[in-house]
């Protein structure tokens, strides 16, 4: 009999990196599965890229 640890066949993966997700490592990101490390370094890329100009101009 094969141990299902083995077999990461069916396995959810991670959205960000592909790798297989273990139980207490997954995080939903953006409605999809991912690593809670993944997901912190998209989130943190996010926020680096956000434009805020449109919002300044808008407030004054």
């Amino acid at each position: 009999m094969q141990n299902i640890d083995d077999d990461n066949e069916g396995v959810a993966k991670c959205i960000m990196c592909g790798k297989p997700l273990a139980q207490l490592e997954k995080v939903k990101y953006r409605d999809w599965w991912a690593h809670a490390e993944c997901a912190q370094k998209g989130l943190e890329k996010q926020v680096d890229q956000f434009n805020r100009t449109p919002f300044i101009l808008g407030s004054a």
